[in-house]
Formats: C-alpha cells, sequence, structure tokens
C-alpha cells in the first residue's frame, strides 16, 4: 500500500493563528529592579489608588477597604498620644500579601502625614518581640521544654552588670511558659547564657535561615540595613549573648520580625512579602507577581505548636493582654523598647506589637509601631492592632 505524503504547511497558518491568539498579553515582561522600585514608590505614594505610572499600569496588593480601616484607627490614636510617627502593616498570612501599609508622621502643624517609609526604611531593636526566637531555639535544641521550672528572681547579674524584669513577679520559680507569657527577660537572659555563652554562634545559626542577617529584598530603594554583631566581630563582648537574648544589640526591619512571626502564624511557611499584584506596560504586557517561600518550615512542628500556644495565652491572659478582643482570637507579643535607656516614666520609647488573628484559623498578621509618644502608656500599640482586627469583623 502506497504511503500518502503529509503536508506540514498546512500547519503554517495555524502556527501563526495560536500566536497572534496568544498574543503579547499573555508574555511575561522583565521589569528592571530600579524601574520597579520607582513604579512602588510613586503607587504606595499615592494609596489606595492604583494608577498608571510612566505607561505602566501598576496593581498593588493592598485591600483599600483594611487600609482605610487601619489608616484610621492608627491616625486617631497617634492624635491622642501625640506621637511622633506610627506604622501598621497587615499581611495576608498565606501569601505574603500586604493588604495594608499605613506610615504616619507628625508635621511642623502638628498633623499627621504620610512623609516617611518608617515600617521599609527603618530598623527597630525588637526587645520582648525576640523572646519566641529564644523559646524557639531551647526547644528546638532540647536544652528545655515550655514546662521547664527554672528560679526566679526578677534579677539577673552578670559581668558587673543587671537585668531587672519590668514588672517583678512574686514567684521563686517560673515555667518557661510563664517566663514567656509573662515577659520575664531575665529568665531568658539567664538560660540563653546558660546554654550557649561557650557557642554563641550556634544561638544565632538561624538568623541567617529566618533572613535576620540581610535586607528582605523589598521592591523599595531604601530599606533598612540589618546590625547584628557576631562573635567574629570586634564590637562582640561577653555581654552580647546576652543582650541579644533580650532583643538588644539587633537591629532589624518591621518586616523583618513581621515576617518571622508570620510564619509561626502560617504552619512554619516563611513567605516573602508581596507588594505588587501585578504591572502592565502599554502593549498589555504583564507581570504577574506570585506568592514566594523563602523557608518551607522554620521548625519542627511539634515547636511550632508549643509557640503559638505562647502566642495565644500571652494576649488572653499574659503581658499582652491589651491586645485581647472578646470578638476574634488574637495571638502576638506586645513589646515596650526603650530608647538610649531611658526611664519608662519618659516618652523615650517606642511601643509595637506583633501578632495574627484569628488564632485559631490565622487569616491576617499584623504589626502596630507607635514612636515617642507624648506619655508613657503601656501596650497602646497591642489596643490599635486589636481595634484594627475589630473593624475588620472577619468573624
Amino acid at each position: 500500500m502506497k504511503q500518502q505524503a503529509f503536508n506540514l504547511n498546512i500547519f503554517i497558518p495555524l502556527y501563526f493563528m495560536i500566536l497572534a491568539f496568544a498574543g503579547c498579553n499573555d508574555t511575561e515582561i522583565n521589569i528592571p529592579n530600579k524601574v520597579e522600585c520607582d513604579l512602588v514608590k510613586q503607587a504606595y505614594h499615592k494609596l489606595p489608588t492604583n494608577n498608571i505610572y510612566d505607561g505602566y499600569k501598576v496593581a498593588t496588593s493592598i485591600d483599600t477597604a483594611i487600609q482605610a480601616i487601619s489608616e484610621k484607627c492608627l491616625m486617631q490614636n497617634l492624635k491622642n498620644l501625640n506621637a511622633e510617627y506610627g506604622s501598621v502593616i497587615v499581611m495576608e498570612t498565606s501569601t505574603g500579601k500586604i493588604n495594608a501599609l499605613v506610615n504616619l508622621s507628625k508635621t511642623d502643624s502638628l498633623t499627621y502625614e504620610n512623609q516617611l517609609n518608617n515600617a521599609v526604611c527603618s530598623t527597630i531593636e525588637p526587645g520582648s518581640l525576640f523572646h519566641i526566637y529564644d523559646v524557639m531555639q531551647l526547644l528546638e535544641d532540647n536544652y528545655v521544654d515550655t514546662n521547664t521550672v527554672v528560679e526566679y528572681k526578677g534579677k539577673y547579674v552578670f559581668n558587673e552588670n543587671t537585668v531587672t524584669d519590668n514588672h517583678i513577679l512574686d514567684l521563686d520559680s517560673i515555667s518557661i511558659s510563664n517566663a514567656f507569657i509573662y515577659s520575664s527577660k531575665t529568665v531568658f537572659a539567664k538560660e540563653i547564657n546558660t546554654y550557649y555563652s561557650e557557642k554563641p554562634a550556634f544561638f544565632q545559626k538561624d538568623f541567617k535561615k529566618l533572613g535576620f542577617d540581610k535586607k528582605l529584598d523589598l521592591p523599595f530603594e531604601s530599606q533598612g540595613i540589618s546590625k547584628i554583631s557576631t562573635p567574629l566581630d570586634k564590637y562582640w563582648s561577653n555581654n552580647s549573648l546576652i543582650y541579644q537574648s533580650i532583643g538588644y544589640e539587633i537591629s532589624i526591619s518591621p518586616f523583618q520580625i513581621l515576617t518571622f512571626y508570620n510564619a509561626i502564624a502560617n504552619h512554619g511557611e516563611m513567605v516573602k512579602p508581596l507588594f505588587l499584584s501585578q504591572i502592565t506596560n502599554e502593549k498589555g504586557q504583564k507581570k504577574v507577581y506570585k506568592k514566594e517561600v523563602l523557608q518551607p518550615k522554620i521548625c519542627s512542628d511539634k515547636t511550632l505548636k508549643k509557640l503559638q500556644a505562647l502566642l495565644e495565652k500571652t494576649v488572653s491572659e499574659g503581658s499582652s493582654h491589651c491586645a485581647y478582643s472578646s470578638k476574634i482570637k488574637i495571638a502576638g507579643k506586645q513589646a515596650t523598647i526603650d530608647l538610649n535607656a531611658a526611664p519608662q516614666n519618659t516618652n523615650n520609647y517606642y511601643s509595637t506589637f506583633v501578632g495574627y488573628f484569628p488564632s485559631n484559623k490565622p487569616q491576617y498578621t499584623a504589626m502596630v509601631i507607635v514612636y515617642k509618644p507624648a506619655d508613657f502608656l503601656y501596650g497602646i500599640s497591642g489596643r490599635i492592632f486589636t481595634d484594627i482586627a475589630n473593624r475588620l469583623n472577619i468573624n
């Protein structure tokens, strides 16, 4: 039987039809980093609207309703507190999408305006927010468990220095769990020094994995640069490990702290903060921004469940009760960080709270910072956090 010749030419028109159908609209475009940063800067300056800049249509990840609620809550409180500035970041827990980014600074006319992106450009000492890292390391290295009971004095003396708890408890002993729940920096200073003084680099071994040692590579030209001393640095001293354990001698950006806490909320998966949804050029070509996983798991599931329980309990009955809500379950940590070792009866401090909600099925992770309010008022950032969570009414 004679085989019939096959004419490939009939497929040529079909090939071009497929190209025409696909067109350029579905072509992924490459946008230089500097151009992307410029577009983000312009878009976030005019939040919450999405506009066209330099021929590109920029769609951010901002949720206009969450942005408006966050800005209103922060603005009201900053005015009442007469603070220098405040920031709110709201992240979608599972994807890392930044649904709200508010930065308000006091002007010469005593009003508040979006003048500087402090949440991105600045770094802060995390203070007691860092206790959750202490617990994670101690558990992962099998040195203690949350129910381990240790001596409690409310003070810890080391190398002719003294760390004192802000609120000394009337106890002779305390569990690691309660030390976290009631924010005892003396317990963590002592425990970390006990187990890691001979090998301080071992305490820092997860800094790189969690991204504390470098910028998060966010689409902003100006970003806060981490400052963390290591045992190899000339500024490292016998006191450095202890101060790092209580969140000092370490300066990282609010987004690095938020991303770490979000990983705890997100079943241990660490995702990169996502500021953009899509950029489209004049030809209709698009760059779509998708979820980016930085670490599939920051710790074991066993440790993770204990960290989550601690963050829930410190809000429901502990030192972060300022963020408690009867409407929605919240987990997180409140911190008050002194500036230049100033006493707490001055305004030389900042208040911050980072957490997630609903804690039983996290949908949002958020961080609130209030910098230099006129008077000392414990828990102010936690109350702003809860105000935002309540108004979102996601139950």
